[in-house]
C-alpha cells in the first residue's frame, strides 16, 4: 500500500478516535446530542456543545451522506464538467488587487480578492450543513441556517447555536440572541457567524460566495451588538470568510 494512503488511513484513524472519546460529542452532528432551545412548527433551535479540539477546522471531512446526496444530484442534472465549473467560478479570487474600488458590487469586491478570503469548506461547517440537509434536502427543498460559534477558553469548549427551519430563509435568531447575551456575560466569546447560500437550477445550483446586501445589514448589527470578529459563508464546497474590519466595505441595506 502506498505510503501517501497509509498516512491518510492513520490521520482518518485519529480523528475518529478523538471524536469518539467521552470528553467529546460524537459526530456525525446527526447523531449527536444537542440542547433544544425551542421547537416550533419546522423550526428548530438548539446548540452542540463541543470539546475545542483542532479537528473541527480539519479538512478531511469524513462521511457525510446528505452532503453528499446534494453533490451527486447536482452533478447528475448538469454534469460533472458543469459543476466543477461552477465551483471553480465561485471560489476564484484575483490575486494582487487589494485596493478597493468605489461603485463595486460586493461579488465583485470579492471574486477580485478586494474583501475576504475563499478557502475549502472545514469538517465542522460541512457537519452542520449535513445535518440540515439531512432534515430539508437541499437540492429538492433549499433551506439556509444560522450558527453562531461561540467558545469558552477556560474551560476549552465550543457551542454551536444552531437556527433553521424549512424556508428558504433562516428563521429569526430571537432564542440564539437570548443565549449569546447571557453567554458573553459569562467568560464566553462569539467568534463567528456561519450561514449557507443555494442557488436555483439557472444559477447551476451552486451558493454564491458573496454577500448579499441582507447578510451585511446582518452581519454589520451583530458587530456592534456582540463586537462578531468574522462572518462566513458555504455553499457545500468553498468557505467565504469575511473580517469584520471589512463589513463597511461591503454594500448593505
Amino acid at each position: 500500500m502506498p505510503i501517501r494512503r497509509v498516512l491518510i488511513y492513520c490521520c482518518i484513524a485519529l480523528i475518529n478516535s478523538c471524536v469518539h472519546t467521552k470528553d467529546s460529542t460524537v459526530f456525525p452532528l446527526t447523531e449527536a446530542s444537542a440542547t433544544v432551545l425551542l421547537k416550533k412548527d419546522k423550526s428548530l433551535f438548539q446548540y452542540w456543545e463541543l470539546k475545542d479540539h483542532h479537528f473541527l477546522e480539519d479538512y478531511n471531512l469524513g462521511e457525510l451522506p446528505s452532503l453528499e446526496s446534494y453533490k451527486d444530484s447536482v452533478s447528475n442534472e448538469i454534469g460533472k464538467s458543469a459543476m466543477d465549473a461552477q465551483i471553480m467560478l465561485e471560489s476564484k479570487q484575483l490575486e494582487n488587487i487589494k485596493h478597493v474600488e468605489k461603485g463595486l458590487e460586493n461579488h465583485e469586491l470579492i471574486h477580485r480578492g478586494s474583501v475576504g478570503n475563499i478557502r475549502k469548506i472545514n469538517f465542522i461547517e460541512s457537519q452542520i450543513l449535513n445535518f440540515q440537509i439531512t432534515r430539508f434536502p437541499l437540492f429538492t427543498h433549499p433551506t439556509e441556517f444560522h450558527a453562531f460559534f461561540m467558545t469558552n477558553d477556560s474551560h476549552g469548549v465550543v457551542r454551536v447555536y444552531f437556527a433553521a427551519s424549512d424556508q428558504p430563509w433562516p428563521p429569526k435568531a430571537t432564542p440564539l440572541i437570548v443565549e449569546i447575551e447571557k453567554l458573553l456575560t459569562e467568560g464566553w466569546h462569539l467568534t463567528s457567524h456561519l450561514h449557507n447560500h443555494y442557488e436555483s437550477k439557472s444559477n447551476k445550483y451552486i451558493g454564491m460566495m458573496s454577500a448579499s446586501l441582507a447578510d451585511v445589514h446582518y452581519f454589520k448589527i451583530l458587530k456592534q451588538r456582540f463586537n462578531l470578529p468574522e462572518a462566513k459563508i458555504t455553499n457545500g464546497f468553498h468557505t467565504l470568510i469575511i473580517d469584520a474590519k471589512d463589513f463597511e466595505t461591503l454594500n448593505s441595506h
